[in-house]
């Protein structure tokens, strides 16, 4: 009887040990899943961000209050708290107004628990925008053309660099600029210069400055426009040479006064340069000068082919002063012969012919000594009388002049 109390207490007891371990346990387990904070938000980043900024939506699930709140004041939230359950939040990023991308760090809290979001939004994007990509002039005449500059950054032009044909002024309305072209009187062809936009840092637009080509032109220095040489070869070196600059081929005519067109010597040597502009090198050189008058002669220049009435023209003119003749005109002599020469060097390719005034023929000539090739005026021994008598001699060069020159002798008694 003892015996089976024993073992019927026993099992009672064991029983009891094990409901109430199963009740702890239940307990337990209610107790820790009411307890386990939670935390969770929808995404982890706020990423690609336009630079002009905008919203993004984020849910939170917690079971408990939270906060939530960013390192960078341009991030803001619609709610800056929460309780349990799972709440949206609109996270709002401010436009970035700077030239670099840039990064902020959302952070939430609930009790013991952190949860972190990056926010990554991109850089503004710089511009420069022209409302032209070329200006051009017709070379002939200023153009004059409207530059609008829209931009997000302070800029400048590259004005150090501009030819002198090309200039760029404001208006008083802002971002619009007048681009200024001028004539081109220098080059028959087309040029052009880059003009570049551009802030501190190099960001940049261009657009081209085009100038047309100068119509047809010669330019002469007006210092070469007369050009004088003395009569004779022994006053000065008679030639000279200039340079005039034309757009085309030149070709010249002269007309001549007072000696042949032929008297005058002219060459002309043309380059045509990278540029398309001619350097005309003209080369002038005067033969000694047989005339009494002055000699002159025009010539003008043309371009080849170009007829039209508004076409350019040059012209200059060649004087050549009269020759002092390099003889007496006055001769007076007494008793034998007696030779008189008469130097007429430089005055190859003339005809001469003479005549001795009445009554002097017999003792009084005038002609080429066979033996020397120089001329000369011979008087004859005096009869013991005063006497003159003239020598006049004509110089002829082809159909185009003519002149005559008289000596006069004086012979007087002989002793």
């Amino acid at each position: 009887m003892k015996k089976i109390e024993k073992n019927a207490i026993s099992g009672v007891l064991s029983r009891v040990a094990v409901a109430f371990f199963a009740i702890v346990s239940i307990l337990t387990s209610c107790k820790e899943d009411e307890e386990k904070p939670v935390l969770q938000a929808s995404i982890s980043t706020v990423e690609a961000v336009l630079p002009e900024g905008g919203t993004v939506a984020v849910d939170i699930e917690s079971n408990n209050p939270w906060t939530i709140n960013a390192d960078k004041v341009w991030v803001h939230f619609d709610k800056a708290s929460g309780g349990a359950g799972t709440t949206k939040v609109n996270v709002t990023v401010d436009a970035n107004d700077k030239f670099e991308s840039r990064t902020a760090k959302i952070t939430i809290v609930s009790g013991q628990l952190t949860q972190e979001l990056s926010v990554m939004q991109g850089d503004l994007k710089k511009f420069i925008t022209l409302n032209k990509t070329e200006f051009k002039s017709d070379g002939a005449s200023q153009f004059r053309g409207e530059l609008v500059v829209a931009s997000n950054v302070e800029y400048a032009f590259n004005k150090a660099q501009f030819p002198a044909w090309l200039d760029i002024t404001e208006t008083n309305v802002k971002g619009t600029f007048n681009v200024v072209i001028s004539p081109n009187d220098e080059v028959p062809v087309e040029r052009s210069f880059d003009v570049v936009v551009s802030d501190a840092q190099g960001f940049s637009n261009t657009f081209k400055a085009i100038q047309g080509p100068r119509g047809a032109f010669i330019d002469m220095k007006p210092a070469d426009a007369e050009i004088e040489f003395a009569g004779s070869a022994a006053a000065g070196t008679m030639s000279r040479e200039i340079t005039i600059l034309s757009s085309g081929e030149l070709e010249y005519s002269v007309q001549a006064w007072g000696l042949p067109q032929g008297a005058l010597a002219i060459t002309l040597n043309a380059t045509k340069g990278a540029d398309g502009v001619y350097t005309n090198k003209i080369k002038f050189v005067g033969k000694p000068h047989i005339s009494s008058d002055m000699a002159q002669w025009r010539i003008q220049f043309l371009i080849k082919g170009l007829d039209g009435e508004n076409d350019p023209w040059a012209n200059l003119v060649v004087m050549q002063y009269p020759q002092e003749l390099p003889w007496e005109m006055n001769f007076t002599h007494q008793g034998g012969t007696t030779i008189y020469p008469i130097d007429l060097t430089g005055w190859e390719g003339v005809e001469f012919s003479t005549m001795v005034s009445e009554g002097a023929a017999e003792w009084l000539s005038f002609g080429k000594n066979a033996q020397t090739g120089k001329y000369e005026i011979t008087a004859l021994p005096n009869a013991g009388v005063v006497r003159n008598g003239t020598v006049t001699f004509s110089v002829a060069q082809g159909d185009s002049f003519y002149n005559e020159y008289s000596v006069t002798v004086t012979q007087s008694e002989a002793n």
